[in-house]
């Protein structure tokens, strides 16, 4: 009798598993609440935001760390804001709860590939090993733990839980489930494709670098981001099918500018005809342009939150040509 009422009791690795969408829900207001406190910041340091550019991701980098760090370990019950609301808690493999070390490592390898994504690498650095691992971390990786949260259904666990042995749980269930912690192999199988992909990747647009019209616009590139007042600068070509109500539409070719600048009295208009006198002048194709269009934007991006105020120019290269004419014939 004693022994049959002992199995019928849950034992400690019994455990009711957090299904997708409560946990898809528990994360969306945790970053939601990270995104107030990017916005609190950028009331009072939006001009040291902006100062520092695109490595001010770095900032929400470290805040979402220590945020799901912190909160997801023993420090605070294994339970951020959002996990709290919607009753989740994380914990390890035996019942426990994650110690800060490995909470910490579990919210770096999910924090990581989101927030490299967008980091200013000069092409100076940039260099074939770099572009591998750049490769490997924001794209293997990062696809990576997307598949595993949603296609392993019977585990429930993403890459960093499967690396630090950690399971997120319904913390109110009352009835518990023995978890088997063995999601199916052909998970672990496609993880390795997305890698090989990952390592691939960099050797495709590599080649395709080489190919017009994206030689052509690598040198443009570089010449726009050395201007003065400019923080960074890219630069594509492409098609649009343009409506008119003369006739049936038509498809136009354009090429499109996207600047930055950290300049807070610029003049984003003078600023944009400088830039397009440097298309038309180095750009071989702009001849077979419809459209030319220059986007200038100051602001700022911490990964938690962002801000910029933007505005755009759009001409075809002959009245291009034009503004530039009657600009150059003003009394100085």
């Amino acid at each position: 009798m004693t022994n049959e009422t002992e199995l019928l009791e849950p034992s400690p690795t019994s455990f009711h598993i957090a299904g997708f969408w409560r946990r898809l829900a528990a994360f969306v207001i945790d970053i939601l609440l990270l995104g107030v406190v990017g916005y609190c910041l950028g009331l009072f340091f939006s001009d040291f935001f902006i100062d520092i550019g695109a490595w001010g991701r770095g900032i929400g980098f470290v805040i979402a760390l220590y945020y799901f760090g912190v909160m997801d370990s023993a420090i605070f019950g294994g339970r951020t804001i959002g996990k709290r609301l919607m009753h989740l808690r994380v914990v390890t493999s035996g019942g426990g709860l994650l110690g800060f070390g490995k909470s910490l490592l579990r919210a770096a390898i999910v924090c990581i590939p989101y927030f490299l994504n967008g980091l200013p690498f000069s092409t100076e650095i940039l260099q074939p090993g770099l572009i591998l691992a750049l490769s490997v971390v924001m794209f293997g990786l990062g696809l990576t733990l997307i598949y595993f949260f949603i296609f392993n259904r019977k585990t429930r666990q993403s890459l960093p839980d499967l690396l630090v042995g950690s399971i997120v749980v319904k913390a109110d269930a009352l009835h518990p489930i023995s978890f088997s912690g063995k999601p199916w192999r052909g998970h672990y199988a496609v993880a390795g494709l997305i890698a090989a992909a990952a390592c691939v990747t960099p050797f495709f647009t590599g080649s395709l670098a080489q190919t017009e019209p994206f030689s052509s616009l690598i040198p443009l590139q570089k010449a726009l981001a050395n201007q003065p007042g400019v923080a960074s600068a890219s630069v594509n070509s492409g098609q649009q099918w343009h409506a008119s109500l003369k006739d049936k539409g038509r498809t136009q070719k354009y090429l499109q500018a996207r600047i930055t600048t950290k300049n807070q009295d610029s003049d984003f208009e003078a600023m944009a005809m400088r830039l397009a006198g440097i298309i038309l002048a180095d750009y071989p194709a702009i001849s077979d342009e419809d459209v030319v269009s220059v986007s200038i934007s100051r602001g700022y991006d911490i990964g938690i939150s962002s801000m910029w105020r933007t505005r755009y120019f759009a001409l075809s290269p002959a009245q291009w040509r034009q503004r530039l004419g009657e600009k150059s014939n003003l009394p100085s």
